[in-house]
């Protein structure tokens, strides 16, 4: 009786099933069971690393949050290997950076603008600037 409590149920079904196959039978089950331990094998290295690129997301949101100029982690070579959202960031990064250092921008500093050369107001702030100009006083603003 001690013997029947101590054996697994499946252990015995299992050895029946293997006295009881073909040869076919034999090579199928162990190509499946071939087949499943690969595919557990990449269900677990998918987890973890869906699990990796979680963790490193969170340090890199938390660390650009920190930052007021969207370059500095860039700057500094701060690396956030494993997190998705760093690499669209750094590939931006890199390609801004490259644009800056090749392809300088001068702004020149505007002296005056002629509000008659605006025709109809392209953006709400030139239709503010053109009232204003005007002597009107755009609804919600103040002048102190």
């Amino acid at each position: 009786m001690d013997a029947i409590i101590l054996t697994p149920i499946f252990a015995n079904a299992l050895k029946f099933a293997m006295d009881k196959a073909t040869i076919e039978g034999k090579i199928t089950i162990g190509m499946l069971a071939i087949v499943s331990i690969f595919s557990w094998t990449v269900m677990i290295n998918k987890a973890l690393q869906l699990y990796k690129a979680s963790k490193w997301t969170k340090r890199f949101f938390g660390a650009y949050r920190g930052t007021r100029d969207p370059m500095e982690l860039f700057n500094k070579n701060e690396q956030f290997e494993g997190a998705p959202a760093y690499d669209v960031y750094f590939t931006g990064a890199e390609e801004l950076a490259y644009h800056l250092k090749n392809n300088p921008v001068e702004v020149a500093k505007v002296k005056s603008v002629n509000p008659n050369s605006i025709h109809g107001a392209h953006t709400d702030v030139l239709a503010h600037w053109k009232k204003l100009v005007a002597g009107e006083v755009p609804f919600g603003w103040e002048i102190k």
